[in-house]
């Protein structure tokens, strides 16, 4: 006398069908997430390089802050949250030896 698989295939094929779906949409969200993140580092640093473009300072630092927040739903439900800094720095050699002209 056989046994059939056919049942315990099915039954097993719909607890793994739905996990394994669960984990490629978490998989998509965080791959959203760090692309929101990389976006928003590059709009930080096009600010700073705007600041750096409008100063007409010899030298100086620049700093600008920010932070992506994003609430992860998907296999787990959590609160993603990346922040940075950045800074550039600004040098107007035109500005310098101008200045040197001037004090010489």
């Amino acid at each position: 006398m056989k046994k059939s698989k056919r049942g315990s295939q099915f039954i097993e094929a719909s607890i793994v069908l739905p996990l394994i779906f669960l984990l490629m949409l978490s998989v998509i969200l965080l791959i959203m997430y760090y692309y929101q993140c990389l976006q928003d580092q590059v709009r930080t640093h096009q600010i700073l390089v705007d600041k750096c473009l409008s100063k007409t300072s010899v030298f100086r630092i620049v700093k600008e802050s920010s932070s992506t927040e994003k609430r992860m739903r998907g296999a787990v439900s959590m609160m993603m949250i990346h922040g940075y800094s950045d800074r550039i720095y600004v040098i107007n050699p035109a500005n310098a030896v101008r200045l040197g002209e001037m004090i010489s």
